[in-house]
């Protein structure tokens, strides 16, 4: 935002240097970008007064002026512009002046005349584009003065208040002690009645808040006069006419949007406030045409839009030199709504970025009777009496409390309750009830960035200066961190798989509908985002696969094959009852890629078997009671015959197996690759409290191998568990450890090899009780899975 100096000078008297009134605007919070000195800092660019021309006695394009800086000082100034008389007031820069476009001012002679500097034109100054000619002032600046300086300050997005020249004038009172105040508008009204010419309505009143309007008879547009044109100029606008000017006037001014249409141009003389209806077009000032959604909101007439609300008008409404009945419009509309439609046509004007951001609802009939008294002034007319307020219920905030010591503990001050409240109060907060060590503050219309005490705080911190603020530590009393069950199973296991090699990856929560089809994954539970940043990214992810998957995919194409990595993170499913989303948190372990790379050879590639390790180590780690695997049935994303269940009792808490083929051949992987996915609510909620340490054995344990030949449909894992529920009483370990298929055994079976260690607590186990436990095996596993022994 670019500002006046000057401008703020005649709101505002600051005897500071101007850049120690920088300095405070930044810290403040008002961050001063920049700036272009046009005197107001150096001193070397001042206000003059021409009084008298002559021409240059060797050179006809030239002219010999005689301009004085104050009462009794003349100086002579060589110049070729045309545009200048006796008695204009133009911006003169003395020897030593650094104008903007890095010309520095000389005392010099020209074809022999002496001159002793150089008026400027408003592109020598970055004023304006104007290189026609001197830049011509208001004939009420003062002779003598430095002319201005251009402030580029940037306003951060919470602070709509600051978007006007009165907003920072107010800061600048408030931080140095100066009273300001906002205009008082007078003017004389005539005694017809303005509802008896012009009717409104507003149909969607929770999009425009409050609606006012006046009308202004009978007015002449023409050129706006030279002091309104050149405060538009010192903003960066450029002035269209007096009516159209005087709205952005009060714009830079105030702070508050207005709109001047052509009542004459309005149907029916009636407005209409509305939205859009689905797919409705539009011209506006600009000349651009826009297709609208039932979103939008628009000002209308009974057959036509008239301006798309809160942005720009359009052309069928426009202030032109014919115009005479001007009907001027002053609302507060919701933020949402215009920031909606602003970002989606990407089209942002003034009033469109201070009213997405909140402007002040208090001031909707101060900025248009300001409007209306300017136009008054300048354009003539006759005011119509009263003004059309359609305003809905508004409920005000509540006071804020704030507590005492709660300030003083946050900043590490000791302010007193007095200080604070004129901290505060200075600010324009008002003190509604207080006593030692509590405030109740009731926040002006225009802080609408203020809702809870801790803004309050933040505000006693600006006001009070942050450099005097004393660096310290803050006090953080220790206190025993009781870790969530779900965050420290998530904890362990992620330590345990970095231990073992694997890599973590975090991928994005939102993905495609195309992503979850490439594995083959249902979308009937999918939830879909409103306001999605790519087509990619729709929905919520119901699986961590499509991602771990593409990352996977990423890797190989560029040359790594030995990847082995995990994520754990959050699967999101819609419920039937339009409830909050089901989240669910999960792990998922890949691996691809030779076993081990060794420099002695060793590079198999890794298998089931290796994925199946890792599940089972998780599982053991975790203390899962009754931990059992079993063929899982069709998975979309598993290899058919390569899929296997993980159950803990009759809960289903992973899976793993090795990646469809036909996958694989849609993602163009290199490798076989092996998928892990365990839920960790479920594990969480099933593992047992990790053991307590046991003391070593007394008595020795007694190891016996045992080798049975079953049928090629019986599970290994159901031989052992014949076997662990035989030998319950003095079993220790029973591991599977050769499996054998070949011409000794017959067609359709196996041989499974078992080794049993027998242990007991309390005695030393004989041959013959170990015989008798190797025998009720025998038997066992002939009457449950019909085996016999190899």
């Amino acid at each position: 935002m670019r500002v006046s100096y000057r401008w703020l000078q005649d709101l505002v008297k600051l005897d500071l240097p101007v850049l120690e009134v920088i300095d405070d605007l930044t810290m403040a919070g008002l961050e001063v970008d920049s700036y272009v000195d046009l005197g107001a800092i150096s001193g070397s660019i001042v206000i003059c007064e021409i009084q008298d021309i002559r021409p240059h006695p060797d050179a006809d394009n030239l002219v010999l002026c005689q301009v004085r800086t104050n009462h009794s000082t003349s100086l002579q100034i060589v110049c070729g512009a045309k545009n200048i008389q006796p008695g204009d007031r133009v911006p003169l820069a003395l020897p030593g002046a650094n104008l903007p476009n890095g010309v520095v001012i000389k005392k010099t002679k020209i074809r022999g005349e002496t001159s002793e500097g150089m008026l400027c034109s408003g592109i020598e100054l970055d004023w304006n584009s104007d290189a026609s000619g001197i830049l011509i002032l208001p004939p009420e600046m003062p002779v003598g003065e430095p002319f201005d300086a251009l402030l580029d300050i940037k306003i951060t997005p919470n602070r709509p208040d600051w978007l006007s020249i009165f907003g920072i004038a107010r800061e600048l009172a408030s931080r140095f002690g100066k009273k300001v105040f906002p205009p008082t508008p007078r003017f004389q009204e005539t005694m017809d009645r303005i509802d008896a010419f012009v009717k409104i309505s507003v149909v969607p009143k929770h999009d425009c808040m409050r609606y006012t309007a006046r009308l202004i008879r009978n007015v002449k547009i023409q050129p706006s006069p030279l002091w309104l044109v050149r405060a538009l100029e010192s903003a960066g606008l450029r002035a269209v006419n007096n009516v159209v000017d005087v709205t952005n006037y009060v714009l830079l001014e105030l702070g508050h949007p207005l709109h001047a249409f052509d009542l004459d141009k309005i149907g029916n003389h009636q407005i209409i406030v509305r939205n859009a209806k689905e797919g409705e077009v539009i011209e506006t000032l600009d000349g651009e045409t826009h297709k609208l959604k039932d979103t939008d909101l628009l000002i209308t007439d009974p057959s036509k839009p008239i301006a798309l609300a809160g942005i720009m008008g359009c052309k069928n409404t426009e202030i032109n030199d014919s115009s005479i009945n001007i009907l001027l419009e002053s609302a507060y509309f919701t933020p949402l709504t215009i920031r909606r439609t602003s970002k989606r046509l990407n089209k942002q004007t003034d009033s469109s970025y201070r009213f997405e951001r909140g402007t002040d609802r208090e001031c909707v009939t101060l900025a248009l009777n300001r409007a209306t008294q300017l136009i008054k002034e300048l354009a003539g007319g006759d005011v119509t009496k009263g003004i059309i307020d359609i305003s809905a219920t508004f409920h005000p905030e509540d006071p804020i409390p704030m507590n005492i010591s709660t300030v003083n503990n946050m900043l590490g001050t000791q302010l007193s309750s007095r200080e604070i409240a004129d901290k505060l109060v200075n600010l324009g907060f008002e003190i509604r009830r207080s006593d030692r060590e509590r405030m109740m503050m009731s926040v002006p219309s225009y802080r609408v960035d203020v809702h809870h005490e801790v803004d309050l705080i933040e505000e006693i911190a600006r006001g009070y200066g942050y450099g005097k603020i004393r660096a310290t530590l803050p006090y953080l009393p220790a206190r025993p961190t009781v870790v969530n069950g779900l965050d420290q199973a998530a904890s362990h296991l992620s330590t345990l798989l970095v231990n073992q090699g694997f890599t973590e990856v975090i991928t994005f929560s939102f993905i495609g509908r195309e992503q979850l089809a490439a594995v083959g994954l249902p979308e009937h539970n999918v939830i879909e985002l409103l306001n999605p940043i790519a087509q990619n990214q729709s929905i919520m992810r119901t699986s961590l696969v499509p991602g771990i998957v593409e990352t996977i995919k990423f890797n190989m194409n560029r040359g790594i094959s030995d990847i082995k990595i995990f994520e754990i993170g959050k699967v999101y499913f819609k419920t039937d009852d339009k409830g909050c989303p089901d989240e669910q948190t999960q792990l998922i372990v890949a691996m691809t890629g030779p076993r081990q790379a060794h420099w002695r050879g060793g590079h198999e590639s890794c298998d089931l078997y290796d994925i199946k390790g890792i599940a089972e180590l998780l599982m053991q780690s975790l203390s899962l009671p009754s931990v059992e695997m079993s063929t899982l049935a069709k998975l979309s994303y598993l290899h058919p015959k390569r899929a296997v269940k993980v159950m803990c009792g009759d809960v289903e808490v992973g899976r793993f197996g090795e990646f469809h083929p036909d996958m694989e051949e849609k993602f163009e992987l290199q490798r076989r690759l092996y998928l892990l996915e365990i839920n960790l609510e479920s594990v969480q909620s099933l593992a047992k409290p990790k053991g307590l340490f046991t003391e070593v054995p007394k008595f020795p344990g007694v190891v016996r191998d045992l080798a049975v030949v079953v049928e090629e449909s019986i599970p290994a894992i159901a031989v052992e568990q014949i076997i662990a529920r035989v030998t319950q009483p003095v079993l220790e370990e029973v591991k599977l450890f050769d499996l054998f298929r070949g011409d000794q055994i017959p067609k359709g079976k196996k041989s499974l090899a078992y080794s049993i260690r027998y242990r007991a607590a309390d005695r030393t186990l004989t041959d013959e009780e170990v015989n008798q436990y190797q025998e009720a095996v025998i038997k066992a596993l002939k009457e449950q899975v019909k085996a016999t022994l190899r």
